[in-house]
């Protein structure tokens, strides 16, 4: 399958603190995404198993990984430019 498509990885990452700190302030900000899936996510403890234990995406193809901590670490012109590279 991977032969019909040219394939780019942009996995995105943060700490956990940050992750756990988005979702607390999406959920205190957005009323409907206090009842999203993600609302279990509230315990900090239960928060970071599941972040450490992420499991990304692993194909024999082009990857990038992005900071997403603080803005995007490489930029988005290098992210776009990475998506784009080969077409």
């Amino acid at each position: 399958m991977i032969g019909i498509a040219d394939i780019r990885v942009v996995h995105c990452q943060v700490p956990a603190q940050t992750a756990f700190d988005r979702v607390q302030r999406r959920q205190d900000e957005i009323a409907t995404r206090r009842a999203h899936a993600d609302a279990y996510l509230g315990d900090h403890q239960t928060h970071a198993v599941g972040h450490h234990g992420f499991q990304r995406v692993r194909l024999d193809v082009p990857a990038v990984e992005v900071d997403t901590s603080d803005g995007y670490r490489p930029g988005l012109d290098e992210i776009v430019a990475f998506v784009n590279a080969g077409r």
